[in-house]
């Protein structure tokens, strides 16, 4: 039923579903085999990753299997709780859970009604599959990140005859579903996947479960199962080593990706029959090269590319122009990092530069010369002096806004308006503000004049302007960008008393107007909306 996954099996009867990924075959969950023999399964599996020179784990495995792999020297640790209902206890003698949650129970006056129905039956509806898929992806798209992989991918079409759904309608309109597979225990059921779409009501994924669980303890289930709370139940300053420093990592910034807390505060609010502790379980030790294959086998793309989505693509996506649409998005960080080529060679040539500067005199002399001055404009002051700055800060500062800012014209428009944007401020917003302000100020106002053509301009703030600017004309309110920009470069001429620093504003329209006259990036087109 798992796609992606890789089986093996063990002599003498018995499989392990896993996934071969950074060096190491990570099992999920425990072996298919007889309770008592799980174990030797178990050993049989990783004298097969030894073989293939690949590191060896099971995640998640139940507190007795952890047991008797401890015994043999196996190293385990407790990664998180599963809410488990006993299905006989809670619909006993006709008992019904929903009368405890009158705000649930209450959906089913308010139009909401949930329909029980079989996988099987799903494959002859295609009104109502169609319907399943767009409520799938509209939930997909409401993520803080990308969906999840490994066993917490969300895949309700898998093994679709085998699977259980609740399916919740508002109306004609399928606003929430849940969907549950045999699970390998005898008489239990696995909840995997619970979906809910923006519009749907409070209460709706709750009234979907007990309805299921309802029918299936109909059919004689004996219990339901939720899903691992990942971390749920671990105490994170009692870990130490590799494993206590990535747990408390996860726990820290991984709620910017994944809401460990919430998770696990929604299953406790369902109030379920009991906890059941898992673990990790390794024969060797469970150190940073296994959890970093634990977290590519959930995040398949890598964490680089998930941050991309989570504080990038997702928020654009949603204040692009409705003509617009992002296409083609990378699947992986090398994909992010191939395709923004550009903008990291410009960024290693500017600390490249800084470092030979700060340690090498003939660079340092190169880049006293390299100044761009209005009194004595140089070649290598037009072309070179962009490229130098000044100090520590001055550089961390340019380049983290390069890298983002140009990283992404360069993702989303392609290399050859990235150069454009690019030449237009590094190498044009000097001498054309020299030609715009010095001009008039000798005229009008010679005493500005001859401070104006003393100054000096180092730095690649000019460009990161520029992409700005072309970014802008692609947004629904362009002003969002524009105006902070903007204000910030009039900060800085007041701030520096200097008229040479409106090459910001400068750099900033030509930007604009580069995206104006014609050059909207191919990934960008798309189809009017409607």
């Amino acid at each position: 039923m798992l796609e992606g996954f890789s089986s093996y099996q063990a002599p003498g009867g018995g499989w392990v579903r896993y996934v071969d990924i950074s060096g190491a075959w990570l099992g999920a969950a425990e072996p298919l085999a007889p309770t008592e023999d799980r174990a030797r399964v178990a050993r049989a599996f990783s004298d097969a990753g030894r073989a293939a020179r690949r590191r060896v784990a099971l995640l998640p495995v139940t507190e007795g299997l952890a047991a008797a792999l401890a015994a043999d020297g196996w190293s385990t640790q407790v990664v998180g709780q599963e809410p488990v209902f006993e299905l006989q206890a809670l619909y006993a003698d006709g008992a019904d859970p929903l009368l405890l949650r009158p705000r649930v129970r209450g959906l089913l006056k308010k139009g909401v009604r949930v329909e029980v129905v079989d996988g099987a039956a799903l494959e002859r509806d295609t009104t109502v599959r169609a319907a399943l898929t767009e409520a799938h992806a509209r939930w997909q798209a409401q993520l803080r990140s990308p969906p999840l992989s490994f066993l917490s991918r969300s895949a309700p079409f898998e093994g679709l005859s085998a699977r259980v759904f609740g399916l919740v309608w508002q109306g004609d309109a399928l606003v929430a579903f849940v969907s549950a597979v045999p699970a390998p225990a005898a008489s239990a059921w696995y909840f995997s996947d619970i979906c809910r779409t923006p519009d749907a009501r409070p209460g709706v994924v709750e009234l979907a479960l007990f309805e299921v669980m309802r029918a299936l303890h109909a059919r004689g289930a004996v219990e339901a199962r939720l899903g691992m709370a990942a971390l749920a139940g671990v105490d994170l300053n009692s870990l130490g080593g590799a494993t206590g420093r990535w747990a408390r990592f996860a726990a820290r910034f991984g709620r910017a990706l994944y809401d460990f807390r919430g998770n696990a505060e929604f299953k406790r609010r369902l109030q379920p029959t009991r906890w059941d502790t898992l673990y990790v379980a390794s024969p060797g030790p469970l150190d940073a090269p296994l959890w970093r294959a634990v977290a590519r086998a959930h995040l398949p793309g890598g964490l680089l590319h998930a941050a991309s989505e989570r504080f990038v693509r997702r928020p654009l996506a949603r204040h692009l122009r409705d003509d617009l649409r992002l296409e083609a998005w990378p699947e992986n960080t090398a994909e992010l990092l191939r395709r923004t080529w550009t903008t990291r060679w410009v960024i290693a040539l500017c600390l490249a530069l800084h470092v030979a500067r700060v340690t090498l005199p003939p660079f340092d002399a190169l880049f006293r010369a390299s100044a761009f001055t209005p009194s004595d404009p140089t070649l290598l002051g037009l072309f070179l002096g962009p490229l130098f700055h000044n100090h520590l800060y001055h550089l961390v500062g340019d380049l983290l806004s390069f890298a983002v800012f140009g990283g992404l014209l360069e993702l989303l428009s392609g290399r050859a308006l990235f150069l454009v944007s690019l030449a237009a401020g590094l190498w044009l917003s000097n001498p054309v503000t020299w030609l715009l302000v010095g001009g008039p100020m000798q005229t009008l106002w010679p005493e500005g004049y001859a401070n104006f053509v003393t100054e000096i301009d180092y730095g690649s703030s000019n460009a990161i302007y520029a992409f700005v600017g072309g970014l802008s004309t692609c947004l629904r309110r362009p002003l969002l960008l524009l105006v902070p920009f903007f204000a910030n470069g009039i900060w800085v001429c007041v701030a520096k008393a200097s008229w040479l620093a409106l090459h910001h504003q400068i750099a900033l329209f030509a930007g604009w107007a580069a995206f104006r006259v014609g050059f909207v990036p191919r990934r960008w087109q798309g189809r009017p909306a409607g």
